[in-house]
């Protein structure tokens, strides 16, 4: 074996003369070993051996494939196909050693002549409706909606996809981490329709982004405060991107970036950050604070935050990395000590 192929025995072919000079021929596919006893003039054995390939066929949440691959052996041909096992689930798509062309095909017909790794990817979408959802259905319609937003992002965070959220206003008792490329998207467009706010205790950022390709859109955001990293409601945290947004009331303890926004390499753009609060001593950015080449605050209003204590910085923005782009920043104030 070596790696990812491996060479099986299919048995033995005995030839040879005995002493009377008869040929002996004897043909096992089924043994892999016997004991050899010579008799007679001479003897020949010959191992027989197929190549094999491992072929490892996977489904992300909410997905199954009809064969899951295993040790093959050169030539085969088989079919595969990708089905959904939760009706909040859709197929989208393959990836890894997918034929040109058939990435989006939910059946392949495949040819194993070389170690095969497929993986079938089945994205959600879920809706939530604080008035009329409830967390035990399924999400997969407005008629069977999640009640809350944290419900939906567990069931969205294996696989990514799309989460509709109905105007309201949506508690979040612990930070709503994105860490696959899942689109939370408020349907009425207007960020005054639909909240997301701290309601617990503890202090913690509302919503943590940690994948690039996750997308927070038309939300008012609020009430956050961080206590550890920073970001009181938003922290993106290696990109992902903020459109459409309110981020207000929101705070960050000693010591620590980002009232509104912490965004590492991330994409802020057409949101509103206002009323924040940088306590203590040594608080950068109470609106946004913004780090890494790949950052971008573009198109964007940041006004009304407010810095207080010793070395605080920058009440509007504490700009450490990316750009700033096509932004009115007004009447921030800072009060250092």
């Amino acid at each position: 074996q070596d790696g990812d192929a491996q060479l099986v025995c299919l048995g033995y072919s005995l030839l040879g003369l005995d002493n009377a000079g008869q040929v002996i021929s004897s043909n096992r596919s089924d043994m892999t070993s016997f004991t050899y006893t010579h008799t007679g003039r001479w003897h020949r054995v010959i191992w027989h051996y197929t190549e094999t390939f491992w072929v490892d066929l996977s489904a992300t949440h909410g997905g199954r494939v009809s064969t899951p691959g295993g040790w093959l052996p050169a030539g085969t041909t088989f079919t595969v196909t990708a089905d959904t096992i939760n009706p909040w689930c859709f197929f989208s798509h393959w990836s890894g050693d997918v034929p040109a062309g058939q990435e989006q095909s939910a059946t392949l017909n495949l040819t194993v002549d070389r170690p095969l790794f497929l993986r079938a990817h089945f994205p959600v979408t879920l809706h939530v409706s604080h008035a009329d959802g409830d967390d035990d259905d399924d999400g997969g319609s407005w008629s069977n909606a999640l009640k809350t937003v944290g419900r939906a992002v567990e069931h969205a965070s294996l696989a990514g996809g799309t989460i509709l959220v109905a105007p309201g206003h949506h508690a979040a008792t612990n930070t709503l981490a994105l860490t696959n490329a899942i689109s939370l998207l408020a349907t009425s467009g207007n960020p005054a329709d639909t909240s997301i706010f701290r309601s617990a205790a503890p202090a913690y950022s509302v919503v943590r982004i940690r994948h690039p390709g996750a997308l927070l859109a038309g939300f008012t955001v609020s009430n956050g405060q961080a206590a550890v990293t920073g970001g009181g409601n938003l922290w993106l945290d290696g990109g992902g991107t903020v459109s459409n947004c309110w981020i207000t009331r929101h705070s960050v303890l000693s010591g620590l970036p980002g009232g509104g926004i912490y965004n590492n390499n991330g994409r802020v753009t057409h949101c509103r950050i206002s009323d924040s609060q940088g306590f203590h001593w040594d608080c950068k950015g109470a609106g946004i604070y913004q780090k890494g080449a790949a950052a971008v605050t573009a198109f964007s209003e940041i006004f009304d935050n407010a810095s207080s204590g010793h070395s605080v910085l920058g009440a509007g923005v504490y700009l450490e990395g990316g750009e700033v782009l096509n932004c009115a920043i007004t009447n921030n104030r800072n009060n250092s000590a």
